[in-house]
């Protein structure tokens, strides 16, 4: 499994295991020290994507895009969207920003998705920074969130990362017209 569905699995189970046990805080000790190490690890995380920022811009612009090969998540515009969305095969549509460190745990995810899936499902990236009016055509207003289209309407949504299981179960198993926050 890949760092960032582990990364992501800890932090989900950290979550639930803090709503599972909801008494209030001053009761319970446990309770404090585990939501002080949710908020370390994401402060991290947004720490690691604001200093990874630059440099992955420098590269990117060094190397040019990987995005259109096949398997990878296609980078698209509001046009390229539109076409996409013609398709008869889902689009799983991920809003993000090279700044957002949960876009970036759930871009390593989406890689490993977008391969095993190639075949089923078409899987598109937004960068809210370079596109930020269809992001706000999609009433996006939180960082990550994934868009499922079937027949070229949306079907499903979903805020923040996702380990690789659940990404599955969001894309492949929901019925139509299900939304989820």
């Amino acid at each position: 499994m890949s760092f960032s569905n582990n990364l992501t699995r800890r932090i989900m189970s950290i979550e639930e295991w803090i709503e599972a046990r909801r008494l209030p805080l001053v009761c319970s000790p446990l309770r404090l020290f585990a939501l002080g190490v949710l908020f370390f690890l994401m402060m991290c995380g947004n720490l690691f994507a604001v200093l990874r920022w630059p440099i992955a811009a420098a590269r990117r612009s060094w190397r040019g895009t990987e995005t259109d090969a096949p398997g990878k998540p296609q980078a698209v515009d509001a046009a390229a969207l539109q076409s996409l969305l013609q398709q008869p095969r889902p689009v799983l549509v991920d809003f993000w920003a090279e700044w957002c460190a949960p876009c970036l745990l759930l871009g390593g995810i989406l890689d490993g998705f977008a391969e095993r899936h190639a075949d089923d499902v078409v899987v598109a990236k937004v960068d809210t920074t370079k596109q930020p009016k269809l992001a706000q055509a999609h009433q996006v207003n939180a960082l990550p969130t994934l868009l499922l289209f079937k027949d070229g309407n949306e079907v499903n949504r979903h805020l923040g990362p996702l380990t690789i299981e659940r990404l599955e179960e969001f894309v492949l198993n929901e019925p139509d017209g299900a939304r989820s926050g």
